[in-house]
C-alpha cells in the first residue's frame, strides 16, 4: 500500500524543469505525465533533463503560472494530491538540507 506524503518527514530538491505547449487536464492526464517522464525510449524529458525517471514518493508539480499549481506525490498505484503548503515545507526543508 502506498504511504501518504508525510509532511513531518519529506524533504523535496527540484531535479528538473519543463514547459509543455500542452493544456493540462489533471484528471486525465497524470498518466502522459507519469509516461513523459520515465525513460524507456530515449525521447522522454527526464533523458533530455539527463536525469532519473519518476519514481514511488517523487513529487511533481504542475503549473500554468496562473491558475494551475498543484502537486501530486507518485505512488504504486498512481498520484496522489499533495497540499501546497505541505510541498512548501518540504520544499524549504530540502533548500536547508543542501546547505
Amino acid at each position: 500500500m502506498f504511504a501518504p506524503f508525510d509532511v513531518e518527514t519529506a524533504s523535496l530538491e527540484t531535479a528538473y524543469t519543463y514547459w509543455s505547449d500542452r493544456v493540462w487536464n489533471i484528471n486525465s492526464d497524470l498518466d502522459v505525465i507519469y509516461r513523459e517522464n520515465n525513460a524507456v525510449e530515449g525521447w522522454e524529458e527526464n533523458v533530455k533533463a539527463e536525469a532519473r525517471s519518476l519514481s514511488v514518493g517523487d513529487v511533481i508539480h504542475i503549473s500554468d503560472g496562473h491558475v494551475l499549481n498543484d502537486y501530486f506525490s507518485v505512488g504504486i498505484m498512481g498520484f496522489s494530491p499533495v497540499l501546497e503548503a505541505d510541498a512548501l515545507i518540504a520544499q524549504q526543508r530540502g533548500r536547508n538540507a543542501a546547505r
